[in-house]
């Protein structure tokens, strides 16, 4: 059974009362989150709240969410905004573009997932043990008809492969190798697990041009990425795909592997005015001592003050 379908919530009674970040908070604060996590255990996509765009009344996003909780908390509005205030600022919950979301019930959503859908795949294994009895020409067609569907399921261009952005980013964005389950593991190796986050992660940058976009998922990126080309050509075939632009219908898997080809023939990636904006800033940002005492390889105020005291230089 999914978690939101259970009538409990699975609330881990010492870590709620040690948590350091909510001891920090105020008792009306802290009376709000408790409201707040049985909003988030009820969630469509559990542990998360999704703003939509007619709630999306102001460019405040902590009073947008503020707004959409007020007809489920016997509050009133000026509560409600400080708590999220305060909740955000000690960390005890996360505001990101327009999802508010619990990390720690993130995860266990998403371990529940799992460990259900390795629980069903155990299940149907062991009801294809129990027809080991039948005819051999049973036997036969059987085997066919799944070697056909799991080559249908291995398909990188089938529907099963892919999802929005926003929905792949949500599972991976904050889950952990070592709490998937022993089945689980079995089927994704630690490498690839890895290897996909970090895959995920290079588009977060580009949020807003990819996020109802179709992405592959795991099996699709180890079968035409991952198996194929170094994380290193990888990040640099995205680099080179944001450079030149993605059009509305574009295909990410398969532009990205054009541009990982661009980068082997030395293309040049041409650099967006907002990226050219971006370097010119953070190189404005550099402190007065990586100016003055750069080209002597110090690289903190520390190294600078240690050779002024040893009198190699003045300051």
């Amino acid at each position: 059974m999914a978690l939101r379908d259970q009538p409990y919530i699975p609330l881990y009674i010492q870590d709620f009362m040690t948590d350091e970040k909510l001891i920090e908070c105020s008792a009306s604060t802290t009376g709000v989150y408790i409201r707040l996590i049985c909003i988030l255990h009820k969630s469509e996509n559990y542990g998360e709240i999704l703003l939509r765009q007619k709630e999306k009344q102001t460019n405040q996003q902590i009073l947008n969410f503020a707004t959409k909780l007020l007809r489920f908390m016997p509050y009133n509005l000026d509560v409600i905004i400080e708590a999220l205030t305060e909740l955000v600022e000690e960390k005890v919950i996360t505001i990101d573009g327009d999802i508010l979301y619990q990390k720690r019930m993130v995860k266990d959503g998403k371990l529940s997932e799992i460990r259900a859908l390795a629980g069903k795949k155990g299940g149907e294994n062991t009801s294809k043990k129990t027809n080991k009895f039948a005819t051999a020409k049973t036997v036969a067609n059987t085997e066919y008809e799944n070697e056909y569907e799991i080559e249908d399921d291995n398909d990188v261009n089938s529907a099963k492969n892919e999802e929005k952005y926003f929905e792949i980013l949500k599972t991976y964005k904050c889950f952990d190798y070592e709490l998937l389950s022993a089945e689980v593991k079995k089927k994704v190796r630690k490498e690839l697990y890895d290897g996909y986050c970090t895959f995920v992660s290079l588009f977060k940058d580009y949020y807003q041009d990819v996020k109802y976009k179709l992405f592959p998922k795991i099996e699709s990126f180890d079968k035409k990425l991952f198996s194929k080309y170094s994380m290193v050509q990888i990040e640099k075939g995205v680099i080179t795909m944001f450079g030149y632009g993605i059009k509305e219908n574009t295909h990410l898997i398969s532009r990205l592997i054009t541009c990982i080809g661009y980068d082997t023939k030395n293309i040049p990636t041409p650099v967006k005015p907002q990226s050219r904006k971006k370097l010119e800033n953070q190189q404005q940002k550099k402190e007065s001592w990586e100016i003055e005492y750069g080209h002597l390889g110090v690289k903190s105020k520390e190294e600078v003050q240690k050779l002024y005291e040893e009198g190699k230089i003045d300051i």
